[in-house]
Order: C-alpha cells, then sequence, then structure tokens
C-alpha cells in the first residue's frame, strides 16, 4: 500500500512540475500584455494566476484575458489533469490530458491527450499554439465590441415639434459609452 501511494505522490509532484513550467512558458509568451494595461479598464491585458499547493497534491494555473477568455489547467489530489476553456469549441476534442511535455529552452510545448470517444488513442496539441488562438479570439471579441460599439452611433434624432410658444425644437445624437 506505501508503494502505491508513494506513486501517487511522485505522480502528482511530477505533474504539478509540468503545471509550473507551462506557468513559465505563458508568462514568457505573454510578458507584454502582462504589462500592459487597458487604457479603459486600467487592467492587465492578461494574466497568469496559480492556485493550491504543492503540498497538498493539487495546482490549478489560469490563463486570463482582460475580456474574460480564459483556459485552465489543474492537477486535482488524485494526480489527474484536468481542463477548462472559456470558448466553445476549444479543447472540445480533449477527453483527458495525459501529460503536457514542455521543451527545457521553452520553445515548444504539447499535450498528449486522449480524445473524446476514442479511449486508447493518444494524440498531441501544440499548447503554445493553442493559447495563440486564445489570444486571437479575446482580440477578436474586443474588435467586435468596438465594431459593435460604433454601430451604436445613431444619426440625429429629432424629436417632435415642440408646443406653440415655446423653445426651438431640440436635436439629440445618442452616442454609446
Amino acid at each position: 500500500m506505501l508503494a502505491a501511494r508513494q506513486r501517487l505522490l511522485d505522480l502528482r509532484s511530477n505533474r504539478i512540475e509540468q503545471l509550473l513550467r507551462v506557468r513559465v512558458l505563458l508568462r514568457g509568451l505573454f510578458a507584454d500584455f502582462f504589462e500592459t494595461l487597458d487604457p479603459i479598464g486600467n487592467l492587465r491585458l492578461a494574466e497568469v494566476s496559480a492556485e493550491g499547493s504543492k503540498a497538498h497534491g493539487d495546482l490549478a494555473i489560469t490563463l486570463s484575458f482582460f475580456e474574460g477568455t480564459r483556459m485552465r489547467l489543474a492537477v486535482d489530489p488524485s494526480g489527474r489533469f484536468t481542463h477548462a476553456v472559456s470558448i466553445a469549441g476549444a479543447f472540445d476534442d480533449v477527453a483527458r490530458i495525459a501529460e503536457i511535455d514542455i521543451a527545457s529552452d521553452l520553445t515548444r510545448a504539447d499535450v498528449l491527450y486522449e480524445p473524446v470517444g476514442e479511449p486508447g488513442v493518444r494524440r498531441r496539441l501544440d499548447l503554445i499554439a493553442a493559447t495563440l488562438e486564445l489570444l486571437a479570439h479575446a482580440v477578436a471579441a474586443v474588435e467586435d465590441e468596438a465594431d459593435a460599439t460604433a454601430a451604436l452611433e445613431s444619426p440625429v434624432l429629432r424629436l417632435p415639434p415642440a408646443p406653440q410658444g415655446s423653445l426651438d425644437p431640440v436635436v439629440l445624437t445618442l452616442k454609446a459609452g
């Protein structure tokens, strides 16, 4: 029994180390976004956070962009990877993460996973490319919001004529923001 518990402890420790390396990779990949503030909300454009405890055998890292896009990778107390992404369709093919392989120079990061509905099959996902797709989604969401806000500007709205003896008609221009 002690040997099995030691294997679990070693597995959790190894996977937590993998997540910590992912955090270092993300910090390097998105350094400019961590240092730049949104001029409207005064928030960082991106953040990567860690929660949990290596000592307790659970850890989660979350990559967040200021407009709401998020990716969370975690190791639970049983040593299993879990994942969640805030974008519909992203990571939908991933049933279970088996391993995260990060090059020592942080130039490559692959997620070895089992696809949904294909037990025993393993595929690789380029984690750097996947996180850059999240960034592209965040940028597109901000651009869509700016376009929608600009489209809210209405032409001149004329009120009904003023009653006799009142001031001249009032002309209003409505603008969002």
